[in-house]
């Protein structure tokens, strides 16, 4: 019996390491792509709209109905460009590019 209880222990205390530990750092993750957007994307993208392709907004919708509701896709838009989106590779770093592809997902699923 003492030895399931401490094997539960243990686990408990690995996942709370692992997944509640994070939260902070996950707030300032988005803090500082917040900062990059505001530097490099609030032209374009005020309020998460689009004042080149309205249709290509950033709001939820058009994320899913373009395929673009994952930080990973937006990063590799970021990254490389497409049409109009100029591309940031070389101007911001792939951590900067990540940072500011979670803040666009964090305030698409906000609603902006």
């Amino acid at each position: 019996m003492r030895k399931t209880i401490s094997i539960l222990l243990l686990a408990l205390a690995t996942f709370a390491a692992l997944f509640l530990g994070n939260f902070p750092a996950l707030a300032s993750h988005t803090h500082r792509g917040e900062e990059i957007f505001s530097h490099h994307c609030a032209a374009c993208h005020l309020g998460g709209g689009n004042i080149v392709i309205y249709e290509k907004n950033l709001h939820l919708s058009a994320l899913v109905k373009h395929h673009m509701n994952s930080i990973n896709a937006i990063a590799h838009q970021v990254k490389h460009g497409k049409k109009a989106m100029p591309a940031y590779k070389g101007h911001l770093s792939d951590h900067q590019i990540e940072e500011v592809a979670s803040y666009v997902l964090k305030q698409a699923r906000k609603g902006w």
